[in-house]
């Protein structure tokens, strides 16, 4: 999929190795843009017209309450959505925000200033499918669910 992007480089303080890093704009509602293999890929998301999300979203809601758990059940479905996710490129697909790293020594300590002004460009990415998730039975898929949940250490 092609995606107009906000492109920014920014060089890493401890290497000084130039990365590259890409935005969605902040009026992209329910659009993401995913890190995989060590930032150096993209793969995009739209939850809002993901087909899969919202059947999720519900499936953590009632095992949370089945457990008497009252954390924020879409919080908690959103950081949890990768294991609905197939791999990408033998990559998992990871939806909690991590600090950006540098793609050399895994740093997370920019410089402040970019190396190259900011520019808007179209960039090539994976969209994020569930083909594995889709086959899954309904029980099995709750335990799935259920087993993370228990080792996120969310319920008991």
């Amino acid at each position: 999929m092609n995606i107009r992007v906000r492109r920014e480089v920014i060089r890493c303080s401890k290497c000084k190795n130039d990365n590259t890093f890409f935005y969605l704009s902040d009026f992209s509602y329910g659009q993401r843009l995913i890190n995989f293999d060590g930032y150096k890929q993209y793969a995009y998301i739209n939850i809002l017209e993901d087909t899969i999300y919202e059947d999720f979203k519900n499936m953590v809601k009632n095992i949370l309450e089945k457990h008497k758990c009252k954390l924020d059940y879409i919080k908690i479905s959103y950081e949890m959505f990768g294991i609905t996710c197939d791999e990408i490129m033998g990559n998992e697909v990871d939806f909690i925000y991590k600090k950006k790293k540098c793609s050399f020594c895994s740093s997370s300590d920019f410089e402040d200033i970019m190396v190259e002004p900011a520019m808007i460009c179209d960039i090539e990415v994976t969209v994020i499918t569930h083909q594995k998730w889709e086959v899954i039975g309904i029980e099995k898929r709750e335990k799935i669910v259920e087993k993370e949940l228990l080792k996120r250490k969310i319920i008991q």
